[in-house]
């Protein structure tokens, strides 16, 4: 790349080879015109991808997990989804790292998330991402609801904003990223498996962890599938048997997606119009999550699941 293009780096145990290297130093060139400043946008090509990752969440500003997180980070999801990518923002530097491994499914998806993780880069370049907001300026927590259930909306916006930038020709030429309602019964599988575990176990702290969990594949998926309407893809009927997606539809597709900035005002009270939507998720599956407002503790309770 010259200097004002993406750096494209490899971190790999076993090289590339050189069609290969190839592929990502186009899939680099891409990236160039897809970001405001791509001389400070790093593209890393790894199949090392939770111990980097690991090392780079350690060095985020106003990231939470400060160096525990090198240790605990996992691109493995709870229904057996498995990140692919992830964007971060460090001081002076965009760092967009991708597993190696993502070749094999073809070139069409490769492109597709690579498209994808240059909206996240864009998000972070114009500081205009939802996500971990309430680090970077003033947030108040909805009263009734826990924080992660703040994040959980903070992402849900970012990854709908995000695929809702793709353009037809990226989106349509890969099948496999894009999310269809038959993809929704594993996710809520999770919860199924949350309920089996606190009934065999009893064991309130990990059954709380799974539910978390899957809250947070909800997330993903419920932003993806609003894209897929966005994008003209489906329509919000073929959507019906999804019902959480009802609760978040039309916020999502009110925003405008990556590219156009959305500012901190409007960006907060959409963050905090969506959040209680995950309590009520998770009480739609039979876990009640609740926060008391004066001692700030988180309860869990069983209960039967809402309609």
């Amino acid at each position: 790349m010259t200097e004002s293009g993406v750096t494209v780096h490899h971190e790999m145990t076993t090289a590339l080879d050189d069609k290969t290297a190839m592929l990502w130093q186009q899939l680099g060139a891409e990236l160039t015109g897809l970001v405001d400043d791509p001389s400070s946008v790093t593209l890393v090509v790894t199949d090392q991808m939770p111990a980097v990752i690991g090392k780079l969440e350690a060095k985020v500003p106003w990231q939470f997990g400060g160096q525990d997180a090198a240790a605990t980070y996992t691109p493995d999801k709870p229904d057996g989804a498995r990140a692919s990518a992830k964007t971060l923002q460090l001081a002076d530097e965009t760092v967009v790292v991708i597993d190696s491994a993502v070749v094999h499914f073809g070139k069409a998806t490769t492109r597709r998330i690579v498209h994808h993780e240059a909206q996240h880069a864009w998000l972070r370049q114009a500081e205009d991402m939802a996500w971990a907001m309430q680090r970077r300026a003033a947030f108040t927590r909805p009263a009734g609801n826990i924080f992660a259930f703040v994040y959980l909306a903070q992402s849900m916006v970012d990854e709908y904003r995000c695929e809702a930038a793709l353009t037809p020709e990226v989106s349509q030429a890969d099948k496999l990223m894009t999310v269809s309602p038959n993809d929704w019964i594993d996710v809520a599988a999770v919860f199924a498996q949350a309920q089996d575990l606190h009934q065999i176990t009893g064991d309130v702290s990990a059954t709380f962890a799974l539910v978390l969990g899957g809250l947070d594949r909800v997330s993903s998926f419920l932003g993806y599938a609003a894209a897929t309407i966005a994008r003209g893809e489906y329509t919000p009927q073929q959507w019906s048997q999804v019902g959480p997606l009802a609760l978040v539809a039309n916020p999502l597709l009110g925003t405008p997606p990556a590219g156009t900035p959305v500012g901190y005002d409007g960006l907060g009270a959409l963050v905090e119009g969506l959040t209680a939507s995950f309590g009520r998720i998770a009480q739609s599956f039979g876990f009640l999550v609740e926060v008391d407002e004066t001692t700030d503790q988180t309860s869990m309770f069983l209960i039967d699941p809402e309609p």
